[in-house]
């Protein structure tokens, strides 16, 4: 009875002791089990936060660097000789205007001033025109920049059927020709001409009526039938003094 006695009491203590070893080890388990996922969890956290934090760097840098390049200046578009004008007055140096249609200028206007802006061709049919019934009014245009965008048009950019003064002109990217004399008379000083296409006279066509040309540039005129500087076809005179055409 004894030996039996001991012998459950061995057998006992062996699954006490057992049972002790399995719960420490399950303990042990489910402590490493619960650390291991929070320790990568904050270091992902600390990572997303970081890489917030980069992308935010990222997103202000165009941001606080676009001031610095200047907002995108709007192109203001006339449509009359009055809207025209106006803009002309409240132009800053180097603005540019846009015009889509026909302006007609008559006797007594003044286009420009000390202040340097461009009139830029925004559709084929803007042009500017200086007319006036008898042909004997006089328009004066100066400090301008005419640009024809190159869009392609039939007609220059520029009609004179009156008396105009340019100074200090400069006409560019015209296709259909940079200025037309169809009576009248053109006088130009110190104007430029250059990259300006036409069939015939590519920056200047003289189909009736003067030029005078005093110290002016012609460059790079192209006319797909002849004359890539200056065409004349009038009868009366057309004098071109200290100019350089190339």
């Amino acid at each position: 009875m004894n030996t039996k006695h001991s012998f459950w009491n061995r057998l006992f203590a062996a699954l006490l002791l057992a049972v002790m070893l399995v719960t420490q080890t399950t303990t042990a388990f489910a402590v490493e089990d619960s650390h291991e996922p929070t320790e990568p969890s904050t270091v992902q956290a600390q990572d997303s936060d970081t890489g917030a934090e980069e992308a935010g760097e990222g997103t202000d840098t165009p941001e606080d660097e676009s001031p610095s390049e200047g907002p995108e200046t709007a192109l203001q578009t006339v449509s009359s000789l009055e809207e025209l004008l106006q803009a002309i007055e409240q132009a800053e140096a180097g603005a540019t205007i846009g015009i889509g249609c026909e302006i007609i200028c008559t006797d007594m206007v003044i286009l420009g001033s000390g202040t340097p802006i461009m009139i830029k061709r925004t559709a084929p049919e803007g042009q500017i025109c200086a007319y006036s019934p008898d042909g004997v009014g006089v328009v004066t245009m100066q400090n301008i920049t005419f640009d024809g965008g190159s869009i392609e048009a039939s007609k220059a950019f520029v009609q004179v059927s009156t008396i105009v003064n340019f100074r200090y002109c400069n006409f560019t990217n015209c296709v259909g020709g940079a200025v037309a004399i169809s009576s009248g008379k053109g006088n130009f000083e110190y104007c430029s001409f250059s990259n300006n296409t036409a069939q015939q006279g590519a920056h200047a066509r003289i189909d009736d009526g003067l030029a005078d040309f005093e110290s002016c540039t012609f460059e790079n005129g192209i006319a797909s039938i002849k004359a890539g500087a200056v065409a004349c076809f009038a009868n009366q005179e057309v004098t071109l003094n200290n100019c350089t055409i190339t």
